[in-house]
């Protein structure tokens, strides 16, 4: 449940939307172990109550938005209509 939640709420704040979809598998990769490592009073929260202070929500965006930022492409990988760039 700790990972689905993860995963609906970068859906939701947008985290994803410029993560091409063949790199998705690579954030869902590990999610749930790095959480429990990296996320313990998040998890913990949802474990226990199934919801999250918001203060411990915006640690875990914070958190997201970190592990999300090395998926997006840089600019010179995206060719000027948007899509992926091939060389």
């Amino acid at each position: 449940m700790v990972a689905e939640f993860a995963q609906l709420m970068a859906i939701h704040d947008g985290l994803l939307d410029a993560v091409p979809e063949d790199r998705i598998a690579a954030f869902r990769d590990g999610l749930d172990a790095a959480m429990r490592a990296e996320q313990p009073r998040a998890v913990g929260q949802l474990e226990r109550d199934g919801t999250i202070a918001e203060d411990a929500r915006d640690a875990l965006s914070a958190w997201l938005g970190q592990r999300i930022a090395p998926l997006v492409p840089a600019p010179a990988e995206t060719a000027d209509n948007g899509t992926a760039a091939t060389d």
